[in-house]
């Protein structure tokens, strides 16, 4: 009998990740199909995929398109070609223990009102991942039993990121893929959560499983640029969850250019010319007024469908390494 498990993986200059990766995923106790979307790497990423892994699907893109663009190529594909039961999205920079996907569906299969699943994050030296411990602390419980293999039990959290989200076929059917159109990199992944408690579903992290990922445990070194993109990014993110009404969001729209004018002649009157260099090239970049896309983003998220998921886009199906 066919699997009905999918796994996708996004790929972007991942040549020191994959192969672990995509081992992992081979080695699981629960067997899964791959399909790997590369988005216009500039290392060796495909190289290795191409000369080492026959079985894995792999489609490449002719740029870099995003995270979300790039995951939903591999949901449409998947879903057009194959009725898969259950969704896979996993990081480039992540390794599945031999349990982790059979727990995961296991878990879901039990409970429908949760529509995805996330496992424990790992850092390397097998502690927990310090960014995932921000999601574990929504959830006060969860912070008790985050790391017990014993517990067969979902904790429900409003939010946990897009490394390793184990997705039902029903979620993607009903609300579709990630906002594209107005997150590129960054704030998809909350503004899909966002979607899934808008149609009285939950999002829930179990503890008898978990990954491993590779990324630093090292904060982040924070500056003024640095500050001003998480406000930025935020304000977006709060502005699209579609559980407030139009004219709340549009308010949130309208104070967000109020500060985002103040902030930039103040960083002009104040030489800050970094933080200035930064807001004219969001400017540029259309993510400061995008008062369209926002409408566009609050109407179609708010009806029933495959959201984002409608498109043809330009890729090359067959990959021959230079």
């Amino acid at each position: 009998m066919k699997n009905n498990v999918v796994t996708i993986i996004v790929t972007y200059n991942g040549a020191s990740y994959i192969q672990k990766c995509i081992q992992s995923v081979l080695a699981s106790d629960t067997k899964t199909e791959i399909i790997i979307v590369d988005n216009c790497s500039t290392d060796q990423t495909c190289e290795i995929i191409y000369e080492n892994y026959p079985q894995v699907k792999l489609i490449r893109l002719n740029k870099n398109h995003g995270f979300g663009y790039a995951n939903n190529i591999g949901i449409k594909h998947a879903f057009e070609t194959e009725k898969y039961s259950y969704y896979f999205l996993l990081n480039q920079d992540t390794e599945v223990f031999k349990d982790s996907i059979g727990k995961l569906l296991k878990a879901s299969k039990s409970n429908s009102d949760y529509w995805i699943l996330s496992p424990i994050h790992l850092s390397e030296n097998g502690k927990t991942d310090k960014r995932f411990e921000k999601y574990i602390s929504s959830n006060n419980e969860l912070k008790i039993n985050s790391n017990n293999p014993a517990d067969d039990k979902i904790y429900e959290v409003p939010f946990v990121n897009a490394a390793a989200w184990f997705v039902k076929e029903v979620c993607i059917r009903k609300i579709g893929g990630f906002d594209f159109g107005l997150f590129f990199h960054y704030g998809e992944d909350e503004n899909y959560c966002l979607r899934v408690l808008y149609n009285h579903k939950k999002i829930g992290i179990i503890t008898n499983t978990s990954i491993i990922h590779f990324r630093s445990n090292e904060v982040t070194k924070r500056d003024e640029v640095h500050d001003l993109k998480q406000v930025l990014l935020s304000a977006k993110v709060a502005m699209s969850n579609i559980m407030i009404s139009d004219k709340q969001a549009y308010g949130l729209y309208n104070n967000h250019i109020y500060k985002v004018i103040l902030v930039f002649l103040k960083s002009i009157i104040l030489f800050k010319w970094q933080k200035t260099r930064f807001l004219f090239n969001e400017l540029l970049n259309g993510n400061i007024f995008f008062k369209n896309r926002l409408k566009n983003s609050r109407k179609i998220n708010s009806q029933e469908g495959l959201n984002h998921l409608s498109f043809d886009l330009p890729y090359n199906d067959e990959f021959t390494p230079s």
